[in-house]
Parts: structure tokens; C-alpha cells; sequence
């Protein structure tokens, strides 16, 4: 056996019996504090002047995750805040929520680009899911076609919790 041999069936050994304890040994990511968007927030709890365990109370206190969803181009997740309030957040960063206001942003917005067309559209392409409050809105207009295109699997699993916030959107087809 040349030397090239017995480096390479070292490495394969030592492989062997070092990865599979040290994979055993990682702990589960902590998905609250995954999808609650610490690394897009930080600044907001380093001005409040909090330490790394007050911060992650802070964040398990505030916001409880009911789905989370790894595609491997994004993480997905609908969390609920201490005031009820649901969030769809992708990569930690809010896309969408149940709060009047933003349901009623994206509906204006496009309320706004069917006016704009004078009524016209007969097809409509949405891009990006979301809470499929924007898809509600479409469906409410006499459109005869709309098509959504949303890149991240793991964003569409997390419609089924902003069900109540659109309008029979299931009943309609299109």
C-alpha cells in the first residue's frame, strides 16, 4: 500500500467515527427563536439594552410558532404574537399579518392596480403568495384568469392559518 492509501483510509475512518457522534451531539434548532427574525430585529433589543438570555425570553414571551417549514431557499413560518396577532415571516423577516391595517394595504394595493387598467384585466399574475390576502382580492374582481407564483414551497403550507382572513377564496375557481 502506498502512502496515498493508507492517508485516504485513515481520513475515511476517522470520519467515520468522529461525524456521526458529533451530528448526534448538535441540538435541535430552537424554531421560536429561528423564525422570530433576531438577526433583522437585533438592533431594536440591543437599544433596549437587553443581554442574549433576555432577548431570547423577550422573543419566546412575545411570539409562539405555529408552523415552520425548511424548503432549503427559505424558512417559513406563521407565528402568533401575545396580542393574537398572526405573522407569516420568511427568513425571519414579517411578509404578512393578520392586523387590519396590512390586510387592508394589500387589498388597496390591488384595488390600485386593477383601477389603473380601467377594469381591462382579464388575466392577473400574482407573484408571491404570501397570506393570500392579495390572491382574496383578486378573486373578488371579475378577472377571468389569475395565476400566483410563489418560489418558496415553504411558504405555501403556511396559507391554512390566515384562512379566516379571506373571503371563501376555496369556493372560487379561476
Amino acid at each position: 500500500a502506498n502512502m496515498s492509501s493508507v492517508r485516504r483510509y485513515s481520513v475515511i475512518g476517522a470520519s467515520v467515527l468522529i461525524l456521526p457522534p458529533a451530528f448526534v451531539a448538535v441540538p435541535e434548532w430552537d424554531r421560536d427563536l429561528m423564525s422570530s427574525g433576531a438577526p433583522v430585529y437585533a438592533s431594536d433589543y440591543i437599544k433596549k439594552g437587553l443581554d442574549n438570555d433576555s432577548i431570547i425570553g423577550e422573543i419566546k414571551r412575545k411570539n409562539s410558532t405555529l408552523y415552520y417549514n425548511s424548503s432549503g431557499l427559505s424558512v417559513a413560518s406563521v407565528t402568533k404574537s401575545d396580542d393574537g396577532t398572526l405573522s407569516l415571516k420568511v427568513d425571519g423577516s414579517v411578509e404578512a399579518t393578520t392586523g387590519f391595517e396590512a390586510l387592508t394595504v394589500q387589498h388597496l394595493i390591488f384595488d390600485l392596480a386593477l383601477i389603473l387598467h380601467q377594469g381591462e384585466s382579464k388575466d392577473v399574475l400574482l407573484v408571491g403568495l404570501g397570506s393570500g390576502a392579495a390572491l382574496d382580492a383578486a378573486a373578488a374582481y371579475p378577472v377571468e384568469r389569475i395565476d400566483c407564483v410563489e418560489a418558496s414551497p415553504s411558504v405555501i403550507g403556511a396559507i391554512e392559518f390566515f384562512g379566516a382572513e379571506r373571503v371563501g377564496l376555496e369556493e372560487r375557481e379561476r
